[in-house]
């Protein structure tokens, strides 16, 4: 099945709105993490800990925009979804740093040189295969 050009601005969306959902769950539990738990129990460790819980965001998001956008489960529409829902965070993220943290596109990027950085940036990626999992383990409509 091919990806029509409404399918396709669907898609593109429904991956935006997961993002910005996503990012205000990111925004309040980043924010918790930050100053409550990497004090006391370093930035992995924090970050290992917020990790379950922003998935989930993450995947309640993504089914959310779907159904609200009319995202269809054919696997084209999906990738570009999460391609979308990626790359919309990522820039999302990077803008906070770049306007709230006053952090130079320098600094944000040598960030991922840590540890915490990079679990986040995994994490990121499995959330824009969310979108691909959700069709291929939703049952298929009678």
């Amino acid at each position: 099945m091919t990806t029509t050009r409404s399918d396709a601005g669907r898609a593109i969306l429904a991956g935006s709105m997961a993002s910005a959902l996503v990012m205000v769950a990111g925004t309040i539990l980043g924010t918790a993490r930050v100053l409550l738990v990497a004090p006391r129990l370093g930035d992995t460790a924090a970050t290992l800990l917020e990790l379950p819980v922003i998935l989930a965001a993450g995947w309640f998001a993504c089914g959310i925009a779907a159904r609200r956008h009319g995202v269809g489960p054919d696997t084209a529409s999906r990738i570009l979804m999460g391609a979308a829902a990626l790359a919309v965070l990522v820039a999302l993220e990077a803008l906070l740093a770049f306007v709230v943290a006053g952090t130079s596109p320098a600094s944000f990027l040598g960030g991922y040189r840590e540890t915490a950085a990079r679990i986040g940036l995994a994490a990121q990626v499995l959330y824009a295969t969310f979108p691909v999992l959700q069709a291929k383990l939703r049952p298929p409509p009678r």
